[in-house]
């Protein structure tokens, strides 16, 4: 005799609901890898994938500043638009490496480090970064803050040429706030009002502004032969109206999501060297700091579409040194009309 068995309602949904879940996963990569290196698609440097329950970013070409820098920032971009779509969450993301330029090792150095603070500002995650020679450790707080005693940063601020490029709107708004054609008393920091709040109403307190902070690490001295960082050029560094160091970068109609990175490096690189740093800060600006935490400032009139759901996976930890804040130029609000009934 034979027996016909139906099947079990709870297997027949089961069995439903792992191909969907799969689906959603498959469609999502193929989505994002598709359209990389489109106009408003993802980096075509990167790959995109997942490994069980960990999305995998690979770093596929290019190996310079540029690429590096928009490592983590995609990435965690990435992770967002990964989740939203398939509505489950990972556990964490896995960096890969597949090459190397000569000047992988600076640009590798500052990556590790921001990841270091990604893992620090989000303990519900993990995040490993797997190199050409094996995997990469990650710093702890301590080691990622407290850094060996023979590194070493610049103790001189040199300007630079005002022909810089490229960007030339954001190099003629950084001349204005910086008041080029002043005498050094007249030169303050006055007009950085125009950046919000933090610079209200600071009247004609002569608090300084630099223009141009040089960053960069060396090991032992400072020399290429010897360099750790690279050197990139802050725009401002000034205090704000509560007598804060501010680090402020200035974007003008330039939205790239690795602005995140940017700012982030510029923030560890004085969180790291601060009691290197203060000297040369207190000399130029010719008034001491308040103690405690300084603020980052990134400064546009444009952000990327992605800046505020990325920018919450770099929240800092109530005991980090720094703050970062988002800066919205020309931000403008449409005056509501009255209703016939006057409300």
């Amino acid at each position: 005799m034979s027996t016909h068995v139906s099947s079990s309602p709870l297997l027949s949904c089961a069995s439903a609901v792992v191909p969907s879940a799969l689906g959603r996963r498959r469609r999502v990569l193929d989505e994002v890898n598709g359209s990389r290196g489109k106009s408003g698609g993802w980096p075509d440097c990167f790959e995109y994938g997942h490994d069980g329950d960990y999305l995998t970013v690979t770093m596929r070409k290019g190996y310079g500043k540029k690429e590096f820098r928009r490592f983590d920032a995609w990435a965690l971009a990435f992770l967002n638009e990964f989740e939203k779509k398939t509505a489950s969450r990972a556990k964490g993301i896995k960096f890969h490496i597949l090459g190397a330029s000569p000047e992988s090792r600076y640009n590798l150095e500052a990556f590790v480090r921001r990841v270091s603070y990604l893992q620090l500002c989000n303990h519900d995650r993990a995040f490993s970064i797997q190199g050409t020679g094996g995997s990469i450790l990650l710093y702890d707080s301590q080691t990622l803050f407290e850094r060996p005693p023979d590194e070493v940063v610049r103790n001189d601020v040199t300007p630079r040429s005002d022909d810089d490029k490229p960007g030339r709107i954001e190099k003629d708004f950084q001349t204005f706030l910086f008041g080029k054609n002043l005498d050094r008393p007249e030169r303050t920091n006055e007009r950085l009002a125009v950046l919000g709040m933090d610079f209200f109403q600071l009247g004609k307190r002569n608090l300084g502004i630099l223009r141009e902070f040089p960053t960069g690490a060396f090991r032992g001295k400072v020399a290429g032969a010897y360099r750790v960082l690279p050197t990139e050029f802050v725009d401002i560094v000034t205090l704000n109206k509560h007598r804060e160091l501010s680090v402020i970068e200035l974007k003008i109609n330039d939205s790239q999501l690795e602005v995140i990175s940017q700012i982030l490096d510029y923030a560890l690189f004085f969180a790291c060297y601060i009691d290197q740093l203060y000297p040369t800060v207190r000399s130029q600006l010719a008034v001491d700091p308040k103690p405690g935490p300084f603020v980052c400032y990134v400064v546009n009139n444009h952000f990327h579409e992605r800046f505020d759901e990325v920018l919450r996976h770099y929240r800092t930890p109530p005991d980090i040194k720094f703050h970062l804040k988002k800066v919205v130029l020309g931000y403008t609000q449409m005056f509501q009309s009255r209703s016939a009934n006057g409300i």
